[in-house]
């Protein structure tokens, strides 16, 4: 879980130890009126044969309904409410728009940005910072197929992390379901994205209730919290 955790900067610090004990005691149901998105529980416990019975078939896993917020739903924040309008209605272009780049030096290798067919290793590039399983600079090209893999997707939740910067989190339905978030900084420019890492349920159940749990420590940081 530590990973996960780190992805998500700001929550860690609220969780601690308690988390543990919270994701076991939290119910994750829905509530009426709030968009519905379902992902399968695949840390549901198995159940044991006798010895004497004759094999059966495994029964379906549970599925685990989580409430999200309506796509029209807003914050009254004029740049966050661009971030969300953009991803809920699964448009990457406007989601690059308001993408700040910063200048770093291309590689060959990560974590740094690609250098270009005509750009010797050293050149400066446009970069932004990205997270899918590990964090690297992704140049101009590489962000767009990024930013395309996180639309649409339902709005969950915003929050102030510690170093004060807004983390917009979402959840795209492919397969189990897969969590994205959008960074923005003071100024409302985007200077980060994330997508969770393999579209695994269980990483995507455990870093949704994470932001249920930190709200319920830490309210004053959240712009939007969960939907009950």
């Amino acid at each position: 879980m530590a990973d996960q955790l780190q992805r998500f900067p700001g929550v860690r610090a609220w969780l601690a130890a308690a988390v543990l004990v919270a994701m076991a005691a939290f119910g994750l149901t829905a509530c009426g009126g709030k968009h519905q998105s379902t992902a399968t529980n695949t840390a549901t416990a198995a159940t044991a044969t006798p010895a004497t019975a004759s094999p059966a078939t495994a029964a379906p896993e549970p599925q685990v309904t989580l409430p999200m917020w309506s796509p029209d739903k807003r914050t009254g924040i004029a740049e966050i409410d661009a971030v969300i309008a953009a991803v809920t209605s699964g448009q990457a272009g406007p989601l690059l728009g308001l993408v700040k780049y910063e200048k770093v030096a291309c590689s060959t290798n990560p974590p740094g940005p690609k250098c270009g067919a005509d750009q010797p290793e050293g050149t400066e590039v446009d970069a932004l910072q990205v997270t899918d399983c590990v964090g690297h600079m992704l140049g101009k090209t590489d962000v767009q197929s990024f930013a395309a893999k996180m639309v649409p997707a339902n709005l969950y939740a915003v929050f102030r992390d510690t170093s004060g910067y807004r983390q917009v989190i979402f959840d795209r339905e492919t397969g189990q379901g897969v969590v994205t978030r959008v960074t923005l900084d003071n100024d409302g420019a985007v200077i980060g994205l994330a997508v969770s890492c393999e579209e695994a349920g269980a990483d995507r159940l455990a870093m949704l209730t994470e932001a249920r749990i930190a709200y319920q420590y830490a309210p004053d940081r959240f712009i939007l919290p969960p939907p009950k």
